[in-house]
């Protein structure tokens, strides 16, 4: 997995994403160091499963950022399949970078069908990456707007979906099959991109994957777009000169 991190963190260049500078493999202690691009501020929000939300006019802009990397790795056939608030890294400007590429995978070219297996940090799982629907295939792109969709949600509320304190593993997978609830609207959010933001919730957090939204239909949503008025556009890179 290793090797395929590596593999794939060579080929990414973008403003979203986090750049690898340089793997060096040294034979002589039989350790592989990889250089990454160092990212100030770190996580958005820690690993812990319950954290102080963030400010809403933010959450939705690092969103943003966030989408923008995310179809960036998709147009280039890389599933992340770990995507969490403490993989989203900020730096000295405030711009969200996608990290840890620990979990990800590559696809075939028109091909977006994922082994039936878990990988992930259960809280943030699609329900079919969980095994709760079945062992058949799923969509590896729609599994990331699942966890895409949860991390927006964490952002926004302090905690992931359907996460209560002292549940086990078993108790975490199994609260994605219930309603999706939400907590009182955010602080600062307006009453207008608190309803839309529900609706896009709700969408990207559908149970059954083939309905779920996919990114392109969530990049021109009404909360992401403020109702059609900030387009999202994505952004060329640009890196020392390069």
């Amino acid at each position: 997995q290793l090797e395929l991190e590596v593999k794939i963190l060579r080929e990414l260049r973008h403003p979203n994403v986090v750049l690898l500078h340089e793997v060096i493999d040294d034979d002589t202690v039989g350790k592989l160091y990889i250089i990454q691009e160092f990212v100030q501020n770190g996580s958005v929000m820690p690993e812990e499963l319950f954290a102080k939300p963030l400010e809403p006019q933010r959450v939705w802009r690092l969103f943003r950022d966030m989408l923008r990397g995310l179809e960036y790795l998709h147009q280039h056939l890389v599933i992340h399949r770990d995507l969490k608030p403490s993989n989203i890294l900020i730096d000295s400007e405030d711009c969200a970078k996608i990290a840890d590429f620990g979990m990800a995978s590559s696809l075939q070219r028109g091909d977006d069908l994922a082994d039936a297996e878990t990988a992930g940090s259960p809280a943030f799982m699609a329900p079919e990456v969980c095994g709760l629907m079945g062992n058949e295939p799923y969509s590896g792109q729609r599994a990331d707007m699942w966890s895409a969709g949860a991390t927006l949600f964490a952002m926004l509320f302090g905690h992931p979906p359907y996460i209560q304190k002292n549940l086990t593993l078993l108790e975490q997978f199994e609260a994605k099959l219930l309603p999706l609830k939400f907590p009182n609207r955010p602080k600062g959010m307006s009453f207008e991109d608190w309803a839309h933001c529900q609706d896009l919730l709700r969408k990207m957090l559908d149970k059954n994957w083939r309905h779920r939204l996919n990114l392109k239909n969530v990049k021109v949503d009404e909360y992401i777009t403020k109702q059609g008025t900030k387009k999202l556009h994505q952004l060329e890179y640009q890196y020392g000169g390069e």
